[in-house]
């Protein structure tokens, strides 16, 4: 008799949460907004734990569907066309050290890259600070620089010095770039290039940063 009271009992809590379309965890009372009320002041929901490959192997996942990627250490959820992360990353590359670019290797660079488990929308943003080499007066140099975004430049822009570097003329905004990137391995590359002048290039303070969210 006490078996078939508690099935009883079991069957009406059923047919009760089938019929209000919710289900509590940890309350009686779920909200009335909610198909699932949980809650709890010493434990919280655990999603499914799930490396790159294992997340992108399901089978038509559903839009909205979340899980805790384990190799990039964060929760992802399915947009209806692809994963994206839940989490911000910031990636940067600076050299505050002198670098001289001469007549003869006019150019120089600086590389950051970064992997995206997922589609990622994606903000580079760059800095320089040129000056002559030598402190000779009068030294004048022109040049450009270009962000490199997997081989290809994304965009450009000319500078040149004055009065012994003491000026910096940048003749349009400092080089960007912002957009989606699909998941894989991305590599950016800020390249410094003397054109000309007459004297040669201190390529110092250097900054290459990447915003991914």
């Amino acid at each position: 008799m006490k078996y078939l009271k508690t099935q009883l009992c079991i069957i009406i809590t059923s047919i009760s949460m089938i019929m209000n379309g919710q289900v509590g965890i940890g309350t009686d009372k779920p909200n009335g907004s909610s198909i699932l009320d949980i809650e709890s002041t010493s434990q919280g929901v655990l999603l499914p734990r799930m490396s790159t490959t294992q997340m992108n192997a399901i089978s038509t996942p559903a839009q909205g569907l979340m899980i805790y990627n384990t190799d990039d250490n964060c929760p992802f959820s399915y947009t209806g066309t692809h994963w994206t992360s839940t989490c911000s990353k910031i990636y940067r590359n600076t050299v505050t050290g002198s670098t001289h670019v001469t007549v003869a290797s006019p150019s120089v660079e600086l590389a950051q890259s970064f992997t995206l488990a997922g589609q990622q929308n994606v903000m580079i943003l760059t800095d320089f600070s040129p000056q002559p080499w030598t402190n000779g007066v009068n030294k004048g140099i022109w040049g450009k620089m270009e962000l490199l975004l997997d081989g290809t430049v994304v965009d450009t822009n000319i500078f040149s010095t004055q009065n012994n570097g003491n000026f910096l003329y940048r003749y349009s905004s400092v080089i960007s770039w912002v957009g989606q990137l699909a998941p894989g391995t991305h590599n950016a590359i800020l390249r410094i290039t003397r054109d000309g002048g007459n004297g040669e290039l201190n390529a110092r303070h250097r900054i290459l940063s990447i915003y991914v969210n």
